[in-house]
């Protein structure tokens, strides 16, 4: 893993900082660089840095093994009150994991347990670094009524019948609370959302999951291949624009200046555990069958542009490319330069004004999120591969149509514009 050459791509000694600090498995050979680093830093703008990109849990594994005369004691309180996961904490997450089995077995309904807590386990070997804050499982969407009927009756909050059947029609999510200790369970009944070309199955998760050993307990997860999937398509689909971004220096600016770098250091250090295990061939039929392929090869970018990881060069040889269309392109385009200025686009101009204002307000909306449009813009001008996937497929002719899924498209739009018309307004922030 060659980090120092990656560090011309950062601008600041609080991202190089960050970068280091996210190789956390790497602190002895990297100490001399923290300190000298250390005598560079603004901790204002670092612990600025770490409430966006969340990585105050390694920011203090790095501390703890520095000389703290080089670190503001406030500094290092402050980063020790964001993030601490202390036994009793883990243990109050376990034991709702556990109460969660039980109810699950109890209705006799299938759950793969993903991400979060499990790679607590599986990835990081109990070292409190990599933050979660709530718990994701997969179910099957005409599951989700009884489990969160089970859940109510155990004792958490109800969402109420209106925000279920809103969140089946329109997300891939929804979140349960226990009131007494606030911990959320967020459940999936899809891995993407239906704009998406991408076809993933939660039925195929569940079929193929194996069971693992957390804190004593036997619980469910996705098999090795179908994790890997996953996690990619997961940490894709919270950081779109790395799909369009050509610029080395913008991938870094973007990756460490949000939370998006954990989940590729997961996906890191999940092939470097499990690279004996992984299923290659497995890995790309089912990618192919779920037509995400492209996604894959995406991320396997990514991961040796970042952290070096070096991938079967079969793979790399055989994903398709990902291939957007003009409209799709040119709104990345924007949000990409939108994203890197740090001044925005308020002083160009009474337009350019607006739709700064406007964007900002629509990444924030389940509706007019621009990344589901650009998701839309798939089915507007759906790539030619496509409609020989829907073939291989068996779909037929009239679905596998290019006039059928230009109005199949519209129709999403219409229904979630009418559906915003109508009234969701508490729903409309909500992500």
């Amino acid at each position: 893993m060659k980090s120092a050459e990656n560090f011309k791509y950062f601008s600041s000694p609080e991202e190089r900082f960050s970068y280091l600090a996210l190789l956390y498995d790497r602190i002895d050979q990297n100490i001399d660089t923290f300190h000298l680093l250390a005598g560079e830093l603004d901790w204002r703008s670092l612990f600025s840095l770490g409430l966006g990109n969340s990585l105050f849990g390694f920011y203090y594994r790095v501390f703890k093994r520095m000389n703290s005369g080089i670190i503001p004691d406030d500094f290092f309180k402050g980063c020790r009150d964001h993030f601490f996961f202390s036994d009793t904490k883990t243990g109050i997450y376990f034991h709702e994991i556990k109460k969660f089995d039980g109810i699950m077995r109890s209705i006799k309904r299938e759950y793969v347990l993903s991400r979060g807590y499990a790679y607590y386990y599986l990835l990081y070997d109990r070292l409190p670094v990599r933050e979660f804050n709530d718990i994701d499982v997969y179910v099957k969407k005409e599951d989700v009524p009884g489990i969160i009927k089970g859940l109510i009756d155990a004792g958490y909050t109800d969402p109420g019948k209106g925000r279920i059947k809103y969140f089946l029609s329109h997300h891939i999510h929804i979140r349960v609370e226990n009131p007494q200790n606030k911990i959320v369970f967020e459940i999936h009944w899809a891995v993407d959302h239906k704009y998406n070309l991408a076809r993933i199955s939660v039925e195929d998760i569940l079929q193929t999951r194996r069971h693992v050993l957390l804190n004593g307990e036997e619980i469910p997860v996705p098999s090795i291949d179908m994790d890997f999937i996953l996690s990619s398509v997961h940490a894709l689909k919270h950081s779109p624009l790395l799909k369009y971004l050509e610029s080395r220096d913008a991938c870094f600016d973007i990756l460490f200046k949000s939370n998006y770098a954990v989940k590729y250091l997961d996906l890191c250090r999940f092939l470097s555990i499990y690279s004996d295990k992984i299923d290659w061939n497995s890995i790309y039929y089912y990618s192919k069958k779920y037509y995400c392929d492209d996604y894959i090869k995406v991320v396997v970018r990514f991961l040796n542009k970042v952290f070096g990881v070096e991938m079967p060069c079969n793979i790399n040889e055989n994903l398709r490319e990902y291939s957007p269309g003009r409209m799709e392109r040119y709104t990345a385009n924007y949000l990409i330069s939108r994203t890197l200025s740090n001044k925005g686009l308020k002083k160009k101009g009474f337009l350019s004004g607006f739709m700064f204002r406007f964007t900002s307000l629509c990444n924030r909306s389940l509706i007019f999120n621009p990344v589901r449009m650009m998701d839309l813009y798939r089915y507007f001008m759906p790539p030619s591969d496509y409609i020989a996937f829907l073939k291989a497929e068996g779909v037929s002719i009239f679905r596998r149509n290019r006039i059928y899924l230009f109005l199949r498209g519209g129709l999403m739009l219409v229904k979630n514009l009418f559906d915003a018309v109508r009234g969701h307004h508490d729903l409309l922030l909500e992500d």
